[in-house]
């Protein structure tokens, strides 16, 4: 791959989901921390970045929420206008693909969580470079806490070996090209994944990791809002 200073870093944020396990009267995604929604927060944390070009929110169709949020964003450099979501989460990154045409196959592609956030410039940073050199790279944290396997009972089978285990996180990074393949084949084979790390390793590609941090949470459940608004309080403060 070409050296981290001469590729093209363009960014996708699915938020076309509806959050169900937070029991809200809106998507989690637009629930409001410290005067902003959530969304608002992590697309105005990816934008800041110096070494992301582009933007490009993921909304589903019909939103009744977005309309707001993009009047708060105002003219948000490198906010690029939103494509419609899809179905899943891997129907949304690859209209979110479709909207940044032309890619060059080298381009990276940033793909971050709508509901995270806390995230950091030296994260992603950090992620970018991690990409450079293969093929792609995501933020991720090492387990710290005992895991126990559970029976359907819940009784403890076994406790499980942490040494290797890693949390994984977003930004996940990924060069365009060998990302729209893997995609491609996760549509035709109908593969599950829970992120785009698990499709790219999948279709037998080589992710890395670049170590994140613990506070870069992603909002979830209630009582993740007031971990969240402590962190911005002390990260952003003023």
């Amino acid at each position: 791959m070409t050296n981290a200073a001469d590729v093209r870093v363009w960014a996708v944020v699915p938020a076309a989901g509806i959050g169900e396990r937070m029991a809200s009267d809106c998507p989690k995604q637009y629930l409001e921390l410290g005067g902003r929604s959530i969304l608002e927060h992590a697309l105005r944390r990816v934008a800041g970045h110096p070494r992301v070009r582009g933007v490009l929110p993921v909304i589903r169709e019909g939103d009744p929420f977005w309309p707001g949020v993009r009047r708060r964003l105002g003219d948000l450099a490198r906010l690029l206008p939103e494509v419609p979501g899809g179905a899943s989460r891997q129907d949304s990154v690859g209209q979110g693909l479709a909207g940044l045409e032309p890619l060059a196959p080298e381009d990276l592609v940033l793909i971050h969580d709508a509901v995270r956030p806390c995230l950091g410039e030296a994260e992603i940073d950090a992620v970018i470079d991690a990409a450079r050199d293969g093929h792609g790279s995501i933020l991720a944290v090492p387990v710290a806490d005992t895991l126990k396997r559970v029976t359907d009972g819940q009784q403890i089978e076994a406790t499980v070996d942490r040494s290797q285990l890693w949390r994984a996180q977003t930004p996940q990074v990924f060069p365009a090209g060998p990302l729209k393949a893997a995609l491609e084949m996760a549509r035709e084979r109908e593969w599950p994944a829970t992120d785009e790390a698990s499709i790219m390793e999948a279709a037998g590609y080589t992710v890395g990791i670049a170590p994140g941090r613990v506070d870069n949470l992603k909002i979830t459940r209630p009582e993740d809002l007031s971990i969240a608004r402590a962190v911005l309080e002390s990260r952003w403060s003023g």
